[in-house]
């Protein structure tokens, strides 16, 4: 046989042990369950079977003047990890993550789409950008607003079309709302999706005192409800924000204060006890000096 189909014969095994050797290091389970939750962001975001809620968002991003998928890129969203959200993550072998639009993203928008500040939109309807980023949600004229603005119960008032732009068929509770992904930490992190979960629920009523049935009218709730229940970078955080927006639900006509004002219900992460600590950067920054070593190298 050819020395030199030997050699190469007797090499192979050599060569083999060093393509083992020199792999890559096994990922933690910390970066696996990171990896898992960008490509959800990079990928799954955008198929209707992994995000249900996807025509919502397309929806209202041609509302507000946006590409259909304008609303549905990674930097346009907050995700937040919670510890005591997670308390039984080792148990139930999920870890738990509460998503939504930033508000604060939302609001240059409005801003720019009528040519003035968030500050002054903000002023306008009676509040801060500081109180609507904390208690962020839908307002009372958008229950069930689909259903009953067909049979003219309800309807948005001039301001509110100005500001959030006219309805184009998005579920605003839906858009302005928290969502939950959870991901499999025990298996092979796949995440899933929930639009809305009946323990949060429980969880933001007890934190809140939300005791009320959901309303239209400023009048049904009780003094808890539409005081702050504690305070972040001091500002109350509360179960219903009273806005400068007229009222247009057809049964509250019979009492005046319940026409004057509409209610944003508070949807956000901080509802259910989270803090901006809790926030999670999707792409963490690289350090910058190491970052100009590596080029000067």
């Amino acid at each position: 046989m050819n020395h030199k189909i030997i050699l190469a014969l007797l090499l192979v095994p050599l060569i083999l042990t060093g393509c083992m050797q020199s792999k890559e290091p096994e990922l933690t389970p910390e970066e696996l369950e990171h990896n898992a939750l960008v490509e959800w962001f990079e990928t799954g975001m955008g198929n209707e079977d992994k995000f249900p809620d996807l025509p919502d968002y397309r929806y209202y991003a041609r509302t507000i003047g946006l590409d259909k998928d304008g609303l549905i890129q990674p930097e346009m969203w907050e995700i937040f990890y919670n510890e005591d959200i997670n308390i039984n993550k080792e148990i139930d072998g999920k870890a738990i993550y509460l998503i939504r639009l930033d508000p604060n993203k939302l609001m240059e928008i409005w801003a720019e789409n009528n040519e003035t500040t968030a500050e002054d939109l903000c002023r306008q309807i009676g509040t801060t950008p500081e109180e609507l980023y904390y208690n962020f949600g839908h307002t009372s004229n958008s229950i069930n607003y689909a259903k009953d603005h067909k049979s003219g119960k309800v309807s948005y008032s001039d301001i509110e079309n100005e500001i959030f732009g006219e309805d184009n068929g998005e579920d605003r509770s839906i858009v302005f709302g928290t969502h939950f992904l959870y991901i499999d930490t025990s298996g092979k992190y796949k995440v899933t999706y929930e639009s809305e979960n009946y323990n949060f629920t429980v969880r933001q009523r007890d934190i809140l005192k939300a005791t009320s049935d959901v309303s239209h009218n400023y009048s049904d709730y009780t003094y808890d409800e539409l005081h702050p229940g504690y305070f972040l970078d001091d500002v109350g955080i509360r179960r219903v924000l009273k806005l400068n927006i007229p009222n247009l639900w057809s049964k509250s006509v019979e009492k005046d204060i319940d026409t004057d004002a509409s209610l944003m219900f508070n949807m956000s992460p901080y509802s259910y006890g989270c803090t901006k600590d809790d926030i999670i950067e999707l792409y963490p920054e690289i350090d910058n000096e190491e970052t100009e070593s590596e080029v000067t190298e």
